[in-house]
């Protein structure tokens, strides 16, 4: 007899558990997130899942019981208005709060159910009277209860001060307290960046001054712009170079975000509110995920191959890496790849581009004295190099090097570069190229113009 009610107690637990395990999963909204929840049998874990760079989990509680939550997307214009509001941490806190506490006592009782339901299945195992199946889902509810109250009695959020992780997050300790520290900054430094880059103007009359062309005003002016590390602030910055010197377009050569995640995709938004036809060539740090975003845009471009764009050739191609979730930089097999196919477009044109644009200076280096113009990204060290009859820039890193540069004691300049075109004549010419460097922090900023002169032509 003793066997039979075990049997009927363990088919009961193993139904609800079996329930519980492949119906739990609910997707909620909270704030600008919308994310999965789902329990399952485990060691008092809390796992946050952020496809595709890995998860964070801690052991927060005490009953055998692991509560997972996977984000599955993120609204950018809410998270927009959220963090661009004054007060925005405390706001945005508070909806964590309140929405917290609403998502978990809807899902305790979504899972009270489930469990009473399972149960009640499990014991139609063995017995099947409709009074044995109610038996079965109460003792599962009441098990169930049993096991949330001690998981919430015993919650301890300030687990994750000591966090494992797993995927891409392996290398996000350090990001935790260089975020915290870049959040109180990130104010004030907007503020100055927006003061800074209103005398910009007042810099290039000077270097006209200093070294005058007077067909520069005629040219087309082509904004080179590089791994903004989703930093606001560098996005500033391109807006208020366009504000100052009209570019007729503006080349960005990747790294828009630090991970490639869809938590990035909130500064991506405000590309289009430029209003200046934007193309990108991606970066190791960016992704298949910032890829599609990238497509649905208004005005920006994936450069994937060869385009035209006010009379001028252009060409490029995302980094080998930006087709994974792998940040790290690619390997020198990927690299050859890369050059040999660009290789292979330009002997299928006829023609090499007048600009070729990469994010990575180990693949658009090998194109010296086959391109005119070279534009590249990655290193964070804005430069223009004549090598082989080529002009080869890098913007440097136009978002500062992201939350990394707003947390570091030496401060990283917000870099761009802005190149002069004479389209006027046979074939498009070079004509100048300014480096413009902003320090936020110092308070200052420097405007370095280099003469190019005859350049290859195509």
């Amino acid at each position: 007899m003793k066997r039979k009610a075990l049997l009927f107690w363990t088919c009961s637990l193993l139904g609800a558990a079996l329930v519980l395990f492949f119906l739990s999963p609910a997707l909620y909204r909270l704030g600008a997130f919308r994310f999965a929840v789902r329990v399952l049998p485990g060691l008092g874990r809390t796992r946050i899942e952020l496809p595709p760079v890995g998860a964070v989990e801690a052991r927060t509680h005490l009953t055998p019981l692991d509560v997972v939550l996977t984000l599955r997307s993120v609204d950018p214009d809410q998270l927009q208005r959220l963090l661009g509001s004054p007060g925005a941490r405390q706001a945005a806190l508070a909806t964590l709060r309140e929405g917290g506490r609403r998502i978990a006592a809807h899902f305790l009782l979504r899972t009270l159910l489930l469990a009473a339901a399972g149960g009640a299945w499990g014991a139609s195992w063995v017995r099947r009277s409709w009074p044995d199946r109610g038996k079965g889902a109460v003792l599962s509810a009441a098990v169930w209860v049993l096991v949330a109250t001690g998981a919430a009695a015993t919650f301890n959020v300030q687990a994750f001060q000591n966090p494992s992780y797993s995927g891409i997050l392996k290398g996000a300790p350090w990001m935790l307290g260089l975020a915290q520290t870049a959040w109180e900054r990130l104010d004030k430094l907007g503020a100055d960046v927006r003061f800074l880059t209103q005398n910009l103007r007042q810099a290039l009359d000077r270097a006209n001054a200093a070294a005058p062309l007077e067909r520069l005003q005629d040219d087309i002016k082509v904004l080179h712009v590089s791994d903004l590390h989703n930093n606001p602030l560098g996005l500033s910055f391109i807006a208020q170079i366009k504000a100052d010197f009209g570019p007729d377009f503006i080349v960005d050569t990747g790294d828009l975000t630090d991970f490639g995640t869809p938590l990035e995709e909130g500064l991506l938004a405000r590309l289009p509110a430029l209003k200046v036809p934007y193309y990108v060539a991606l970066g190791n740090h960016d992704s298949p995920v910032i890829a599609q975003e990238v497509r649905t845009l208004s005005g920006v471009h994936l450069l994937e191959g060869w385009q035209a764009v006010r009379g001028l050739t252009l060409a490029g191609r995302a980094d080998p890496t930006s087709l994974s979730a792998d940040i790290k930089p690619a390997g020198e097999e990927a690299v050859l790849a890369q050059v040999t196919d660009l290789s292979a477009l330009i002997q299928e044109k006829g023609q090499a581009p007048f600009i070729l644009a990469v994010h990575d200076p180990r693949v658009g280096e090998n194109f010296a004295g086959v391109v005119p113009v070279i534009l590249m990204g990655h290193t964070h060290q804005a430069r223009v190099e004549v090598k082989g009859g080529s002009v080869l820039v890098n913007a440097g890193t136009t978002g500062g090097a992201g939350v990394r540069g707003v947390q570091s004691e030496k401060e990283v300049p917000l870099t761009a570069a802005l190149l002069y075109v004479h389209a006027q004549g046979a074939a498009p010419q070079l004509d100048a190229v300014d480096i413009i460097r902003l320090y936020p922090r110092a308070g200052r900023f420097e405007l370095a113009r280099t003469t190019v002169g005859a350049t290859l032509r195509q």
